[in-house]
């Protein structure tokens, strides 16, 4: 799918030790991305040479040494090679972009239950539209999107958790666009994809998030899901992006900003975020 896209070029203000479930952090200490307008062109299809250019999240994991105790559970992943990944997002008033490349060392996405997607190898991005940072609560605003890593594409391909405030609905989604390209020998693999802004995604469970887009700012953050078995009742994990799972407190913010002449060369530099892999 070709689309006209805004790049987001991304930098971190200030520094955050993101802890990836070991405890709970402020609103201010969560890093915050400004994304800036650029007017380039996107094509949804698994080839990444439009992103080259723009600065990505590392999504890794920080090894507990680093960061203090694990409150005796096993955060850390099995080996060097068990998952890691890198982010991007871009955006027009149509469509808020994704992209992401992850290293993984097998490839799972045999889980025959289409609504437990955390149990399937994919990428999924949370957005706190009202940015009221509501706790665990999925609220009207709450959404996230997840995008299996399955090339045959099932019917479950991508999820989207649309939250209310009369509870949260989880129902397949046909109106996101996505590609996934298997790279490697291993459980390599590329996401790209399109979530509409509209009522068919973003605006889909709220009144607010309307145009104009510039100037907002949201709640964000990427999970990687890493599968292992998880069809064979072997566990499965995630590192995340910013955060401690559901907890809306701990997500970085996301600014959609305008169009900038210029970017400074240190701010293409990749984003070192990252948590310790939460395994259930």
């Amino acid at each position: 799918m070709k689309a006209s896209k805004t790049r987001l070029w991304l930098y971190v203000l200030g520094t955050a030790v993101i802890l990836g479930g070991l405890t709970s952090m402020s609103n201010a200490d969560v890093p915050t991305i400004t994304c800036y307008k650029d007017g380039a062109a996107v094509v949804v299809d698994g080839d990444l040479s439009e992103w080259d250019n723009m600065p990505q999240l590392n999504v890794i994991e920080i090894k507990p040494s680093t960061i203090g105790a694990t409150n005796g559970n096993n955060w850390s992943v099995v080996d060097d090679n068990d998952v890691t990944g890198q982010a991007a997002v871009a955006w027009d008033d149509k469509y808020f972009y994704v992209m992401a490349k992850v290293k993984d060392d097998a490839h799972d996405v045999a889980s025959a239950n289409g609504e437990t997607w955390w149990e399937r190898d994919g990428v999924s991005y949370f957005f706190n539209l009202s940015k009221d940072k509501s706790g665990s609560a999925w609220e009207d605003g709450d959404s996230s999107f997840t995008f299996d890593a399955d090339p045959s594409y099932p019917a479950y391909a991508v999820w989207w958790r649309k939250g209310r405030n009369s509870g949260k609905e989880e129902i397949v989604t046909a109106d996101v666009i996505t590609k996934v390209v298997l790279t490697g020998t291993k459980g390599d693999y590329i996401i790209e994809g399109a979530i509409p802004m509209g009522e068919k995604g973003l605006g889909g469970n709220n009144n607010f998030f309307v145009p104009p887009y510039e100037g907002k700012t949201i709640g964000f953050s990427v999970l990687i899901l890493d599968a292992d078995g998880a069809g064979t009742g072997a566990g499965w994990g995630q590192i995340m992006s910013a955060g401690n799972g559901d907890d809306q407190n701990t997500w970085g913010n996301l600014i959609f900003s305008g169009t900038v002449t210029a970017v400074n060369s240190a701010d293409k530099l990749p984003m070192a975020w990252g948590s310790i892999k939460l395994r259930y």
